[in-house]
């Protein structure tokens, strides 16, 4: 972490949120997982996230027993492919549904995150882009936290105001320009620059 901090931390801003978030990493998980969390995510908030989540748990996972204890496993692609709309709105996913749907048919078709682990960073990004419901910040959220793509550089609204108000003097930027700026700025770092950006910005902004 101390490398890490010491190519990221380039700005008072910056400096900031790392002393006020010491500490925070960027995780890797199952990228099947990570790209159904994050399609559950568009347009949602973190506590709706966890109850959606969960709810698709419970409905479509396995049980499984450990030591006499039942827990659920994360439903497979399969299992999601063979659901309805109706029931995949049941857990709360909304509009989200029919993506999950169709992301999950695809993966049972033969999409391959292997194949995708391969990939150099801009190729993968194209490969996710192909996927219904997939657009740029949900892309390089999966591939920020599943293929530890650090690299990824997620921009939703709340990163967009932080870059935008902190580094551009409150110029308004598109997504592309806000990719090659982050980049330019913190390299092959900047998906986690993003993630200190994120917390120290949005708790900023909303308290200020």
């Amino acid at each position: 972490m101390d490398k890490i901090y010491g190519k990221i931390k380039t700005d008072p801003f910056m400096e900031e949120a790392i002393q006020r978030f010491y500490g925070m990493r960027v995780t890797q998980n199952p990228p099947w997982e990570t790209t159904l969390c994050f399609l559950v995510s568009q347009f949602n908030n973190i506590k709706r996230i966890r109850l959606i989540m969960k709810n698709l748990i419970n409905k479509f996972g396995e049980s499984y027993y450990i030591d006499g204890k039942k827990i659920m496993l994360f439903p497979t692609p399969e299992r999601i492919s063979r659901a309805s709309i109706s029931e995949l709105m049941s857990c709360g996913t909304g509009f989200r549904a029919k993506y999950i749907k169709s992301v999950s048919t695809t993966v049972k078709n033969g999409f391959s995150f292997e194949h995708l682990d391969r990939l150099e960073y801009k190729e993968a990004k194209e490969e996710l882009l192909k996927l219904d419901g997939v657009g740029d910040k949900v892309a390089d959220c999966i591939l920020l936290f599943g293929y530890k793509h650090r690299e990824s550089f997620p921009i939703d609204v709340w990163i967009k105001r932080v870059v935008e108000n902190r580094y551009l003097k409150g110029k308004k930027k598109d997504v592309n320009y806000i990719h090659n700026f982050a980049y330019s700025k913190w390299g092959d770092l900047a998906g986690y620059a993003q993630q200190y950006l994120y917390w120290h910005g949005r708790n900023s902004l909303e308290s200020s």
